[in-house]
């Protein structure tokens, strides 16, 4: 049982689950994916930051030099590779192991179908998103 996502999903996804309200098994379902979601993002940080590091200026530390508003310079004549690397590795699929998850996935649909509140715009179409990836995972594999 897998989750196809690409890598720009999975902070939304974050996001949304740290919002969510819920109880007993649907509390522990949303926990457990979190944690799962987060999985995947430590890896999607360490591929970027490597990334990074071949494009962009470093510090004497050999870290990825950033400004005090979180803008990094590319290597002259880096620029247009480097972005294209991100924007590759951004749109990358990941795949979300979820077999030992099975017996939380409907619990974790009720949680979010009921317990993410006061949510607008781009966050509804995050819901919505997720919801729909997974539903279609239960419906496969029933």
């Amino acid at each position: 049982m897998e989750l196809l996502l690409k890598n720009a999903d999975v902070v939304p996804f974050v996001n949304l689950l740290q919002g969510a309200v819920a109880s007993g098994k649907e509390a522990r379902a949303v926990a457990r994916f979190r944690k799962i979601l987060m999985n995947k993002f430590e890896q999607y940080s360490t591929d970027e930051s490597e990334t990074l590091k071949e494009y962009c200026l470093l510090t004497e530390n050999g870290e990825v030099d950033v400004d005090e508003n979180g803008i990094f310079t590319f290597l002259d004549g880096k620029k247009d590779e480097g972005a294209k690397a991100l924007f590759e590795l951004k749109n990358e699929e990941c795949i979300v192991d979820l077999t030992e998850f099975k017996p939380f996935l409907d619990s974790l649909i009720n949680a979010l179908n009921n317990g993410c509140q006061d949510l607008q715009g781009v966050q509804m179409d995050v819901l919505d998103n997720l919801v729909t990836k997974l539903e279609n995972i239960g419906e496969d594999d029933k």
